[in-house]
């Protein structure tokens, strides 16, 4: 009976995080660039993204199996940093393209960038332990505290989708 319950509560979960899309309604773009949204998570193991566009740099590692909140597991190589703001990249993140939302995993951002997460009743707070200052915020959406990101796609990416179209387009270095 209780995996049962289990199951129904991961379904639950699977349905609350999914919602993300209907925050893209919230926000403009950012300098002409797609707003990127990151949900805090704080029961998530590993930062999380299904975008390859928002590494910064990023290399393959030994594989990985996760569970996901649908209790699904899945394998990935891939991990890498990723820039949230101007102070806050986020280290280890793994790519899951299969994933639909992008998650910060709060004990490690807390652990990477020396700070403490604020919440509030509308919002979460991002400030530095030493000196104590406020590098980031995200606002509630519903039971999800979020933040926007800029999109940054990279050289790195560029030269990643150049390497994919090559063979189909003959293009010659």
């Amino acid at each position: 009976m209780a995996s049962s319950s289990n199951s129904a509560q991961n379904q639950a979960s699977t349905n609350t995080v999914t919602q993300i899309p209907d925050i893209n309604s919230v926000s403009s773009p950012l300098m002409g660039k797609p707003p990127v949204y990151w949900v805090i998570d704080t029961g998530t193991t590993h930062h999380i993204t299904p975008t390859f566009a928002n590494f910064y740099s990023f290399s393959t590692v030994k594989p990985i199996s996760m569970k996901l909140p649908n209790g699904q597991t899945t394998i990935t190589n891939v991990s890498g940093s990723v820039k949230i703001s101007e102070n806050i990249v986020l280290k280890d993140v793994y790519y899951i393209p299969t994933f639909n939302v992008n998650l910060i995993y709060v004990a490690k951002l807390i652990d990477s960038s020396n700070c403490h997460l604020n919440f509030t009743n509308d919002s979460c707070f991002i400030v530095q332990n030493s000196p104590k200052r406020t590098i980031g915020t995200a606002d509630r959406h519903g039971d999800l505290y979020v933040i926007q990101a800029q999109a940054t796609y990279t050289f790195l990416v560029i030269l990643h989708l150049l390497s994919l179209i090559q063979p189909h387009f003959g293009i010659i270095d």
